[in-house]
């Protein structure tokens, strides 16, 4: 957590974007850095999905606005090309789709608005090779794909182990409470048992006695 706020902030620091060249844009990029941390800070304490959403949603705004603000650094096609990197990390298989296909529409159409309009003469390393540039970020979209399946199919095996896991642990905790309450109900009987073979070795009962008992006998299996 304070590695990823202080790169953020090390990024506000060598922008080269001042406050007064441009303080639209250095008020939205402090808006956005503040927000994923806050977003991020609160998922790691609460695990919610909501902060967890909010921290993909906003550093996926935020590394797409740095390619359009930054036009000559070209590390920022590549940012914006493994964008997809995120959810994959945070485990979130919706975020991923989400950004995959905003990845796989929105990266091909800005670099064919680059190349096809006077916006190549600013993002001259995209319109030099714009059909080699749009094979690599497809490429790069496919690579993330297979990475996440990967990933998605670790977690999922893990999660099934876990819940067998428990549920091991809850039928050997079941099955202990059922010895338990068989060892207490043999006690008695045992006793019970025990009187009721004193009382079939008593000859001088009457009739009305050997009715009561009787049905006692048979049901502790115990045989005149």
């Amino acid at each position: 957590m304070g590695m990823i706020s202080f790169l953020l902030l090390v990024g506000i620091s060598v922008s080269p974007i001042s406050w007064s060249d441009d303080p639209y844009e250095m008020t939205f990029q402090v808006i956005l850095i503040s927000g994923m941390i806050i977003s991020l800070l609160f998922f790691i304490k609460t695990e919610g999905n909501f902060y967890k959403t909010l921290f993909i949603t906003l550093i996926t705004i935020y590394l797409y606005f740095k390619f359009w603000v930054f036009p000559d650094t070209a590390i920022m096609l590549a940012l914006f090309a493994i964008t997809p990197l995120i959810p994959i990390f945070l485990f979130d298989k919706l975020g991923f789709y989400i950004v995959a296909t905003l990845n796989f529409i929105l990266g091909p159409a800005s670099i064919l608005i680059i190349s096809k309009t006077d916006l190549r003469y600013t993002y001259e390393y995209v319109a030099m090779d714009s059909f080699g540039n749009t094979l690599n970020f497809i490429a790069i979209q496919i690579i993330l794909v297979f990475v996440f399946i990967g990933t998605n199919n670790r977690v999922e095996s893990t999660n099934a182990f876990h819940k067998e896991i428990q549920q091991a642990k809850q039928l050997n905790s079941v099955g202990q409470l059922a010895a338990t309450i068989a060892h207490e109900i043999r006690n008695p009987i045992t006793v019970v048992k025990g009187f009721a073979q004193l009382l079939d070795q008593e000859k001088e009962l009457n009739e009305t006695e050997n009715f009561m008992y009787r049905p006692c006998l048979r049901n502790l299996n115990i045989h005149k």
